[in-house]
C-alpha cells in the first residue's frame, strides 16, 4: 500500500514539475545560458489585390498588401504595370532622431544619393503626384501587422483593406495619444481623442496618419 502511495506521489511530482517547466522554460533557459529567447510570430497570408486612388498633389499613403522591404521602383505602378507619375516620395522614421526623413525623387540622375529605395506596409509615406492615378498591386492579406512607434509624432500606416472607426483601431493606444491627422481630399482633417472632436472619424485603406504619442509603444493591427 505504501509502495502504491509512493508511486502516485512520484507521478504527481513529475506532472507538476513538467507543467512548471513548460510555463517557465524560457526563463530557465535564459538563467542557465545567459541568452535571451526570442519569439517568432507566424501568421497566415492570403492573396489579395489592392488599389489606392492617388490625387494630383500631396497624398498621405500606406500600402496594405505589400510585403516588407519592397523595391520602390518596381512597386509604385498601376494596373497596367506602368510606373506612377510622381515627383517625390517621403518617409518619416521617428526612431531616427538625427535625421528622421527619407526621400526619393525619380527625376534626379542615378548618381544622386537618395535615402529611400524601399517601401513596406508598416510605414506611412507622403507622395507628391503629378496627376490622378491608381496604385495597384497583386499582393497579400497580412492578418497581423506589428509596428514599433515612438513618443512624439509618428507617420503611421493603416495596413487594412477595410475602413474602421478611428477609436476602434486605436483602442490599444487609449490614453496614450493626443492627436491624429491626415490629408484627405485636398485638406487636413484631425481627431482629438481627449475631446472626441474633429472631422476625422474613420481610418481608410491606403491612407497614412500622423499620430502624436505620449510614450513609446507597439501598435498591433489585426485584420
Amino acid at each position: 500500500m505504501r509502495l502504491k502511495t509512493l508511486l502516485a506521489l512520484l507521478v504527481l511530482i513529475t506532472v507538476v514539475f513538467s507543467f512548471f517547466y513548460l510555463v517557465f522554460r524560457e526563463q530557465i533557459h535564459s538563467a542557465l545560458t545567459g541568452l535571451t529567447t526570442t519569439r517568432v510570430f507566424i501568421y497566415e497570408t492570403l492573396p489579395y489585390n489592392c488599389s489606392i486612388n492617388l490625387t494630383e498633389g500631396m497624398n498621405l499613403v500606406s500600402f496594405y498588401c505589400i510585403a516588407d522591404r519592397s523595391p520602390l521602383n518596381s512597386t509604385l505602378r498601376d494596373i497596367n504595370n506602368t510606373t506612377l507619375n510622381y515627383s517625390a516620395i517621403y518617409s518619416y522614421s521617428s526612431d531616427e532622431v538625427e535625421d528622421p526623413w527619407g526621400s526619393y525623387n525619380p527625376t534626379l540622375p542615378n548618381w544622386t544619393a537618395q535615402t529611400l529605395d524601399e517601401i513596406d506596409r508598416k510605414h506611412g509615406y507622403i507622395i507628391i503626384m503629378e496627376n490622378n492615378q491608381t496604385f495597384f498591386n497583386q499582393g497579400y492579406h497580412f492578418q497581423v501587422s506589428r509596428m514599433n512607434l515612438n513618443k512624439g509624432w509618428n507617420l503611421v500606416s493603416y495596413p487594412m483593406g477595410i475602413s474602421k472607426n478611428i477609436s476602434e483601431v486605436l483602442s490599444s493606444m487609449e490614453g496614450d495619444y493626443t492627436m491624429v491627422r491626415t490629408y484627405r481630399n485636398g485638406s487636413w482633417i484631425s481627431y482629438n481623442p481627449l475631446t472626441e472632436e474633429g472631422n476625422l472619424s474613420t481610418m481608410q485603406p491606403g491612407e497614412a496618419y500622423w499620430i502624436n504619442l505620449t510614450k513609446d509603444m507597439e501598435f498591433v493591427v489585426n485584420w
